[in-house]
């Protein structure tokens, strides 16, 4: 019992004193920090050049120096892209138009960064680890190849603007409505098939059918089919509806497997009632109006 007590008595005498390291060393290990603040590049708010990576965090340049190993890079870390770093972390980075095809698993490291801007690159997908970067609130990762976003990615709550314009998404996750403190997102140009209603729980988002400003975000040219979520339907914008499942065959407004006169009738009929119908769009441009009725005409007179 004794034996007990003497071991517990060295172990708690232990803790005491790297305790107390801790605290009075603290302040240096800050102060050390501190001085790494500034960025590689004089650019917009920053005028501040860093003098000596040697104060940064050890961790945030092994990851920056994996993305040039991994992708070949004729970059060395100082001259790789836009960094912006603040007491010690890196807090922003433009990498844009650098032929990077793959992150390091371990990107989800950077958790001080708060921008990231990779446009203009070869990504297929992010690493799973993208949403440990709890402090994200600029992403845009537009112009890449980005095919699908890995599951965790819908834990950065704290995202406010998202751009993922010109990749080839087929499909977005019902999680995206955890992201409700975007006010910016740009998902066109994209291969989207479908949007998840739960996109109606980002109200932050203003929408509009064609570009307009950043004030604005975006759906239009992907290939979503009816019926579109309530809060978007307005704004859903053009979308290649081609390849959509339909009950009818579009023209045939009859339902006879034929198209003739009384087609051309009950789209007139259509079209004065000012109501979309998918079976009366025969261009495919998401209006019903003459166009439509030109092109049946000539589908008809076409028919041997």
């Amino acid at each position: 019992m004794l034996c007990v007590n003497f071991s517990s008595h060295i172990l708690y005498k232990s803790i005491i004193s790297k305790i107390l390291i801790l605290i009075i060393f603290s302040p240096y290990i800050n102060i050390g920090w501190s001085q790494c603040s500034g960025c590689n590049i004089l650019f917009n708010m920053c005028d501040e050049l860093i003098n000596n990576y040697d104060s940064c965090s050890e961790n945030d340049i092994y990851i920056l120096e994996d993305i040039i190993i991994k992708n070949n890079l004729d970059e060395d870390l100082i001259n790789l892209g836009y960094q912006e770093w603040s007491n010690g972390r890196l807090k922003s980075l433009i990498l844009m138009n650098n032929n990077i095809y793959e992150l390091p698993k371990t990107f989800g490291e950077l958790t001080y960064l708060e921008g990231l801007d990779l446009e203009f690159n070869s990504l297929i997908t992010l690493p799973k680890s993208i949403g440990n970067l709890i402090s994200l609130k600029y992403l845009d990762i537009s112009s890449n190849k980005i095919e699908y976003l890995p599951d965790t990615f819908f834990a950065l709550s704290n995202l406010k603007t998202f751009g993922l314009y010109n990749n080839n998404l087929s499909y977005i996750q019902e999680e995206l409505g955890l992201l409700t403190n975007l006010n910016f997102i740009n998902l066109s140009f994209n291969e989207l098939v479908e949007i998840p209603d739960e996109i109606c729980n980002l109200e932050k988002l203003t929408w509009s059918e064609n570009w307009i400003d950043l004030n604005f975000s975006y759906l239009y040219h992907n290939s979503i089919c009816p019926p579109y979520p309530e809060c978007i339907e307005e704004y859903i914008g053009f979308q290649d509806i081609s390849a959509c499942e339909s009950e009818c065959l579009v023209g045939d407004l009859n339902n006879d497997s034929s198209f003739n006169i009384l087609d051309i009738i009950a789209m007139v009929n259509q079209i004065l009632s000012d109501e979309y119908n998918f079976c009366s769009d025969t261009n495919y441009d998401e209006e019903n109006n003459i166009l439509d009725i030109i092109n049946l005409i000539n589908i008809i007179l076409s028919l041997p």
